[in-house]
């Protein structure tokens, strides 16, 4: 076959396809992803950055680790023997493997973004997960808070294989939902909280792997515009709360704060990126 043909029919093909455009350059079916392609080399759907505040893509273990995003926290790392590394094709990350161990990563909340998650109306956690187990008082999977009262923070307890959030400084569980995560294996958690909602059942949420949950089994009242309450002297920490004991048994892979309350599609979009890839 002529060299001009075989272009010709090569041209055809690729337009047929949808891989190129009118002018010839090469388009993606999907939108680029600045955190990088997944592990077999496809790019995937570009994370949502909306309200950003502190990001962390987990993977080697040293004295601290550094977060990814508008605002520079970096965190302490305390391994005291039960944490440690693993690859999966789909992103690296911690295992911690013991529950209620001392293991983790914190640092006193600072910077005028982490500050301002107190007092806001919004906000939302995300985490990526691999839970085998937790503790009865609520393993921490990603918590701000201070001398075990956790303020902004998402957990699980393992007597109800529930998932627990809380915003403020009192330690309430303002909800509960059941989930036995280690029937799950690897999870994408969003918790979303918008107390401007009208509707009290809107006002928190939670999603795994993009998925809205039912209502919480148990939930404490959120008053209209009821703020994020901090008291003041709060760490952020990953694994565990700032005075330890509270670690679950499995891989904590990502996390990762936002000021906004993520949309059902923001929730999505980054759940169908962090499954394909989390580093």
């Amino acid at each position: 076959m002529r060299p001009s043909r075989a272009i010709a029919l090569a041209l055809l093909s690729a337009l047929a396809c949808g891989r190129v455009d009118y002018q010839g350059s090469s388009v993606s079916d999907a939108s680029p992803n600045p955190d990088g392609p997944s592990a077999d080399g496809d790019v995937q759907p570009a994370r949502v950055d909306r309200g950003l505040v502190v990001r962390y893509p987990l993977s080697d273990l040293g004295a601290t680790v550094s977060s990814v995003g508008p605002e520079s926290l970096s965190l302490t790392v305390t391994n005291e023997g039960g944490l440690q590394t693993v690859s999966p094709a789909t992103g690296s990350g911690w295992r911690f493997t013991a529950a209620g161990a001392g293991d983790r990563a914190c640092a006193p909340v600072s910077g005028s973004m982490l500050e301002s998650l107190n007092g806001s109306t919004t906000g939302s956690i995300e985490v990526v997960v691999d839970i085998r187990s937790g503790v009865d008082s609520r393993s921490r999977l990603i918590d701000i808070g201070d001398n075990g009262d956790w303020s902004f923070s998402l957990g699980y307890s393992q007597i109800d294989t529930s998932i627990v959030f809380s915003f403020d400084q009192s330690g309430i569980d303002f909800g509960v939902w059941l989930d036995d995560l280690s029937t799950r294996g690897r999870a994408v958690l969003t918790a979303v909280f918008d107390s401007s909602e009208a509707s009290a059942d809107n006002r928190i949420s939670l999603y795994i792997d993009g998925d809205r949950q039912g209502a919480p089994m148990r939930a404490q009242d959120i008053g209209l515009n009821q703020p994020i309450a901090f008291g003041g002297t709060e760490q952020l920490c990953i694994g565990n709360r700032n005075i330890g004991a509270r670690t679950p048994d499995g891989d904590i892979l990502y996390a990762a704060y936002y000021q906004s309350a993520l949309t059902p599609a923001e929730v999505a979009q980054n759940a169908e990126a962090l499954l394909a890839f989390d580093d």
